[in-house]
């Protein structure tokens, strides 16, 4: 498992290298294929604002070069109640996304848990409470189609992937010191009347619940959103999980929120997420916001 998280840290450096060459981004989008980091993608060309929150599934699209968005939220807010009477409650504080666009297809996200309180209360004995701060995780997005708009052949899809690697920074108790990483695929589809149709694919190697091996994770989702009235916007979703030699069974979620624009460049978001069985955390609140600047 360790030499398949080794070829997973490798995948960043591999997808650069497999970008669209510049001649095929240029049949693409013409007057966007130049621009990069330090040659920031003009105002008046910039893609309508497109998030990774509030939901669960990924998006496609990437942050226009030479661009930065920030993704926070301000607080999450996680409860369960296990066969055995024990409530776990974990609230972090504050985690958000910088998402910075590389080139008009490629981006690199950094992904942070400043401050997590998680509180565990036993039957029978004094609740424990442990503070600090959580994981790190690295990303790199590449969409292959559909970051402009619809592209011929494609159709109004977006599709690309994501790779990703968990960097162990979490204090004892809140994570488990162990390196993890995965890769995502993120497909999106534009339906007639306002509606928009998502689904992601994620595969991840994680530890098991006893921290002595590595397994599997296969995450699926599916999210249906639509514009409600003016600049408010909702969305349900399906999430699933399907782990291998991780020492757990199958955990299933129902999503939901509303996200509000607030300008071409900012967005507002709340929404929930309840677990379906009995291995799912019972609730998971959310609320935040993100800014592109």
């Amino acid at each position: 498992m360790l030499r398949h998280l080794a070829l997973l840290s490798c995948l960043p450096a591999l997808l650069a290298a497999g970008e669209p060459s510049a001649a095929d981004a240029e049949k693409a989008s013409p007057s966007k294929a130049g621009y990069t980091l330090f040659n920031p993608t003009p105002t008046a060309l910039l893609r309508d604002l497109s998030t990774d929150r509030p939901d669960t599934t990924e998006g496609a699209v990437t942050v226009d070069a030479g661009h930065y968005q920030l993704e926070l939220s301000f607080l999450d807010y996680t409860r369960n109640r296990d066969s055995d009477g024990v409530r776990t409650t974990t609230s972090v504080i504050a985690p958000f996304n910088l998402r910075v666009g590389l080139t008009n297809r490629v981006e690199f996200n950094l992904i942070f848990e400043p401050y997590v309180i998680a509180r565990t209360r036993t039957p029978g004995l004094p609740t424990e409470t442990l503070r600090g701060q959580g994981d790190l995780t690295l990303r790199m997005k590449v969409n292959f189609w559909g970051n402009d708009g619809p592209e011929p052949g494609f159709g109004k899809t977006a599709f690309g992937i994501i790779p990703f690697l968990k960097i162990p920074t979490a204090r004892s108790g809140l994570g488990n010191g162990r390196v993890e990483g995965g890769v995502i695929l993120p497909i999106s589809f534009e339906l007639p009347a306002d509606f928009g149709l998502s689904f992601m694919a994620e595969g991840d190697i994680v530890r098991d619940a006893s921290n002595r091996r590595y397994g599997f994770e296969f995450v699926h989702t599916a999210s249906l959103g639509r514009k409600l009235v003016g600049d408010l916007n909702g969305y349900v979703e399906y999430v699933g999980v399907a782990p291998t030699r991780t020492e757990s069974t199958y955990r299933a979620f129902f999503s939901a929120g509303l996200t509000y624009a607030l300008g071409k460049n900012s967005q507002f978001d709340v929404g929930a997420r309840f677990g379906l069985n009995k291995a799912s955390d019972d609730v998971n609140l959310f609320t935040g916001f993100s800014i592109r600047y």
